[in-house]
């Protein structure tokens, strides 16, 4: 039994081996077709295992003699474009190269007209969606879709982003800051602006998605007499299953569901927690908003949800008999309004955690927001700031010049991945 099973693992390692060969050499046969600049390196950085492991692995092949590892190993980093920047472009001559690997050939641009090109024409440039399959974590979106697919979802999905909404937004995100102020001055509060920030965007995203608003520790206090009280039927609050999922959101799209299941890390038992709690959450919601839309309620303002459940033909009053078919599945509904907490998240929490900390660092630009601010809204309480009154003023002031400029600094998204032939 024993010389089988190592027959076996030989035979495993013998197939990977030339596998692995016969990719890589047809992989260097077209980047030197190509014309372009080329680097050589052992592992393709976007490798699913490579993305869960490669913390592992670069601190000892940084350990290697530099005459060994120069210069591909800074590419194994699969954030290397927003540590390195444009550095390596500027080390290799050209905007354009190509880092040749067994798993993928994949193309560097930092050329702006290359970039327009590339990123416009959908046709030739598609998206490699086999990459995007990660986050369809609850079904197919807008994200994880190409082609006709693509236009269908976003057909469906582009009619929630109104001014409707935007003023939904609005009325939240001030609600939400004084709530986040007035966590602040209690005498116990501890005062990180990192997770203040993080959490100030879950809250108006919930509210802007799902319609369900969040309270802060102090606001819940008063409320229910304590904090995080859950549910029946679940076994995490809303609140701390949206934000955890979110927190462990690269393991939950990386790793295995029964992985995750039967981890022995604890922390990946808990995101796995996470994932099945948000799931249950979704569909109660989904189901209720479903309810509303076709007994024509109507509510406080038209969130996500609700925009996505109408958007896809559920009708208020309809006949189940004459109805047509749903334009988007009930876990397509999901799967989107899903992917828009995801991409709005992380992104505007980060934005505005470290606009402030750029301000605190600059003394007279904050002094120039002030003075726009004051001039903009004078002596008015909150409840009377109108969003298309004062909007476009701070959009068009110092508020906008400073959103802008940490965007430049800090961008939310450093590569775009596209695929061609």
């Amino acid at each position: 039994m024993l010389p089988f099973v190592w027959l076996a693992i030989a035979s495993l390692i013998a197939v990977y081996s030339f596998n692995y060969y016969r990719c890589f050499t047809r992989n260097l046969a077209a980047a030197r077709r190509s014309g372009l600049p080329y680097i050589v390196a052992p592992v393709y950085s976007f490798n699913r295992f490579w993305l869960v492991t490669h913390r592992l692995w670069l601190p000892l092949l940084e350990k290697l003699p530099k005459s060994w590892t120069n210069p591909w190993l800074q590419f194994l980093d699969p954030e290397w474009t927003w540590s390195k920047r444009h550095e390596p472009f500027k080390v290799i001559g050209s905007d354009i190269f190509i880092v040749c690997s067994p798993g993928r050939n994949s193309v560097f641009v930092a050329d702006p007209e290359a970039t327009v090109q590339i990123t416009t024409r959908r046709n030739d440039f598609p998206k490699p969606i086999e990459i995007y399959g990660s986050v369809d974590l609850f079904g197919k979106n807008v994200v994880s879709t190409e082609g006709s697919i693509w236009r269908h979802h976003r057909k469906v999905t582009s009619p929630p982003f109104t001014e409707k909404n935007n003023h939904l937004v609005w009325q939240e995100s001030l609600h939400q800051a004084q709530g986040l102020v007035a966590s602040f001055l209690e005498n116990d509060a501890e005062k990180d602006i990192a997770a203040a920030t993080m959490r100030l965007s879950l809250h108006v995203i919930s509210f802007a998605g799902f319609g369900r608003r969040l309270l802060w520790p102090h606001e819940e206090l008063k409320e229910n007499g304590k904090v995080g009280v859950v549910p029946e039927g679940h076994t995490m609050t809303y609140k701390d299953a949206l934000s955890t999922l979110l927190h462990n959101i690269i393991a939950v799209m990386l790793l295995p569901r029964w992985f995750l299941a039967n981890s022995p890390i604890k922390q990946n038992k808990i995101a796995y927690e996470s994932f099945i709690e948000w799931g249950k959450y979704m569909r109660e919601m989904y189901q209720d908003k479903k309810a509303e839309v076709k007994a024509g309620e109507k509510g406080e303002g038209m969130d996500l949800m609700g925009a996505l459940v109408s958007g896809a033909g559920i009708k208020a009053n309809q006949d189940p008999e004459k109805a047509d078919a749903q334009l988007l599945t009930d876990s397509e509904i999901l799967g989107n309004a899903f992917v828009f907490i995801l991409a709005g998240h992380e992104t505007t929490a980060n934005t505005l955690h470290f606009a402030m900390l750029y301000l605190a660092m600059n003394w007279s630009t904050q002094e120039m927001l002030q003075k726009d601010i004051d001039d903009i809204f004078g002596d008015r309480s909150i409840d009377q700031w109108d969003y298309e009154q004062d909007m476009p003023k701070l959009f068009g002031g110092m508020c906008g010049a400073v959103m802008n400029e940490e965007l430049r600094l800090i961008p939310p998204v450093v590569g775009i991945p596209k695929c061609t032939l």
